[in-house]
């Protein structure tokens, strides 16, 4: 039986600060945004997939309400 693995759909829930970039990539069948940052003072990069606009969106709303890494 496979392990079900935990879904994220926030950048938080990989990152408490992020970096001045982001990148995000179109597939067929949604996007994926890579983004680095920090998460208890260690560096980290995140790839966080959706399957609409809509969420796309809510992603990039959250990047930019988030402290920035100087």
């Amino acid at each position: 039986m496979a392990k079900s693995k935990n879904v994220v759909k926030a950048i938080s829930d990989k990152l408490d600060k992020v970096n001045g970039e982001f990148t995000i990539n179109r597939y067929d069948n949604g996007y994926m945004f890579d983004i680095s940052g920090k998460m208890d003072d260690e560096w980290k990069s995140a790839k966080i997939v959706v399957s609409n606009v809509e969420e796309l969106i809510t992603l990039i709303r959250e990047y930019d309400s988030m402290d920035v890494n100087e």
